[in-house]
């Protein structure tokens, strides 16, 4: 007959192995878990090789805080496409992108960041980015360097992968940029804004009469900003240092504190007029129906410093595909054409 000492001996040595089980069973790492590692900015990239949503398309998140100081999210979808296989390629959209996305991810964004995508990659991503704001709500932001055209109204974001041999190709080729408009207004969140750093001028005039000079204006729905590197029937400058014009002049406004975001474009707009001799003139077209900040006028402008102009090298110019020259300081332009003839 056990007694009673030797029972709770028992009973105290199988508590053991089981809390012992359990604790192994909890720290150790699940064989499809998402590998995660800090970079020198404190911010996480998640690396998305494993079979989930988001991993399948191919999209990485770079995530500093998923709110501002004022409690309210932010999320950006940041996209640079420069390497072009079959149109003529661009110098700076990669670096635009790159630094948009760190400046962004100072200012408490959320930032989805991708370089010379293709059609599929910027769809999918423009397709998880509505998923997410409509998720977190908030603010959410879309920026855009890199090739742009209008096709019968549409406007059309090219990515790396684009072949085009004729107009009627473009739509299949590319990716309207009106996808990024029905995506924010599924989220149905408070503020968007939409920023397209691209080429506004029609290269294909004389063989693709189907395709109109500079892009549509599009109707901006309510809550929205929609922000454009220059006006119709004029080109974007790609610039003659790490950032293409209008990006290096948003760059050096997007920590001002207490500018209202409708000030700010403001500010990038005279700086870009004055650079370009009037030649470049960038206009927006917005239904905000409330007020944001970039960074509050009571908030210490910590981020300052970070934004001051890279000395990193510019990215070397491609050696095929050269863009065309345009009056603005004989600078290359974001424009297209393709490398066969029509």
């Amino acid at each position: 007959m056990i007694n009673q000492s030797n029972l709770i001996q028992v009973l105290f040595l199988q508590m053991l192995l089981a809390l012992a089980i359990f604790c192994h069973s909890a720290l150790a790492a699940p064989e499809n878990s998402t590998p995660v590692r800090l970079n020198k900015a404190n911010s996480v990239t998640i690396s998305v090789d494993q079979p989930t949503l988001d991993s399948r398309r191919g999209i990485s998140f770079i995530k500093n805080s998923p709110q501002d100081p004022s409690g309210e999210t932010r999320l950006a979808l940041v996209i640079g496409n420069s390497r072009y296989a079959n149109v003529s390629q661009l110098i700076n959209p990669q670096n635009d992108a790159t630094d948009m996305a760190e400046a962004l991810k100072l200012l408490g964004f959320e930032v989805i960041q991708l370089q010379n995508t293709t059609h599929q990659q910027m769809e999918q991503a423009v397709e998880t980015f509505g998923q997410r704001l409509r998720q977190h709500q908030g603010v959410g932001l879309f920026y855009y360097a890199g090739h742009g055209v209008q096709v019968a109204g549409k406007n059309y974001l090219l990515p790396v992968d684009a072949n085009i041999s004729k107009a009627s190709d473009i739509k299949f080729e590319s990716m309207d940029a009106a996808l990024v408009l029905k995506e924010m207004a599924y989220a149905d969140n408070r503020l968007n804004m939409v920023i397209l750093d691209a080429c506004r001028d029609n290269p294909f005039a004389a063989s693709f009469r189907t395709i109109s000079r500079g892009l549509a204006q599009i109707n901006a729905p309510s809550g929205t900003l929609l922000a454009y590197a220059t006006a119709p029937g004029h080109v974007a400058a790609d610039g003659d240092g790490r950032n293409g014009t209008y990006t290096k002049n948003l760059l050096a406004h997007l920590h001002s504190p207490g500018l209202k975001v409708e000030e700010l474009f403001k500010k990038v707009r005279q700086d870009v007029i004055r650079q370009t001799n009037k030649l470049q003139v960038p206009w927006e077209n917005s239904s905000l129906v409330g007020d944001f900040y970039f960074v509050s006028a009571n908030k210490t402008n910590k981020a300052n410093k970070a934004n001051k102009p890279s000395k990193r090298n510019k990215t070397a110019p491609p050696e095929d595909g050269l863009c065309q020259q345009t009056e603005i300081d004989q600078r290359p332009i974001r424009c297209l054409f393709t490398k066969h003839s029509s």
